[in-house]
């Protein structure tokens, strides 16, 4: 797993397809939330296999199989060829949808949203994204949006850094040092719209943030 963190640091994504013999799997920051020795744990055990697609497969067809399997990418296969689509690859493709202009962003919002406190403590936030299968938690202030904290955060900032045996917080292990709280290390500009935003303002705004 640590020859993963290094490749996800170095290239600034928040996925990658790994590789044992002739399996693979897709490992994405989310799943490093609940890696306590990266040099002693295996790939295999937190990655995910979820099939792949070919250079035919249609963009519904690969977001159906992202979204029917919670999962922020998957492998494509081309001949002897094995790379990657991840949200961000489809979102990039969504640009040119035209049609997006014409919806809006609150038609297909989620509401209500999961959000925390800013001085809720981080390992709290790390056991609620392990659970729910969440990769950012916004972090909110008098009942504002103060911030956001995503999994790549807590990774870079925790996991990354394990040089050592360290204790985690699962059903039967001893409580893992993930100390302070969401304010240290929450991003206080996050992206946000209005509400009368379309589709496809959300999208050039995330494509613009990475």
């Amino acid at each position: 797993v640590s020859k993963v963190l290094g490749v996800l640091k170095d290239t600034k994504r928040t996925e990658a397809v790994a590789a044992e013999g002739d399996r693979y799997g897709i490992v994405a920051v989310r799943d490093l939330l609940g890696v306590n020795q990266p040099e002693r744990t295996k790939v295999e055990s937190i990655w995910n296999q979820v099939g792949y697609v070919t250079p035919s497969t249609s963009v519904l067809e690969t977001t159906d199989l992202i979204l029917g399997n919670g999962v922020s990418a998957v492998r494509l296969v081309d001949g002897s060829e094995v790379r990657l689509v991840s949200q961000q690859d489809i979102l990039d493709a969504l640009m040119d949808v035209g049609d997006l202009k014409k919806t809006s962003a609150k038609s297909i919002m989620t509401s209500p949203v999961l959000t925390m406190e800013e001085d809720s403590p981080i390992a709290q936030i790390r056991r609620t994204m392990m659970d729910k299968n969440y990769s950012f938690i916004p972090v909110t202030e008098d009942g504002k949006l103060a911030g956001m904290v995503t999994a790549e955060e807590i990774v870079n900032t925790f996991v990354t850094t394990a040089s050592k045996t360290t204790r985690g917080d699962r059903s039967g292990q001893k409580v893992t040092r993930f100390p302070g709280q969401a304010n240290a290390i929450m991003n206080r500009q996050p992206l946000t719209v209005p509400t009368t935003a379309s589709a496809m303002d959300v999208i050039k705004g995330m494509v613009s943030r990475g």
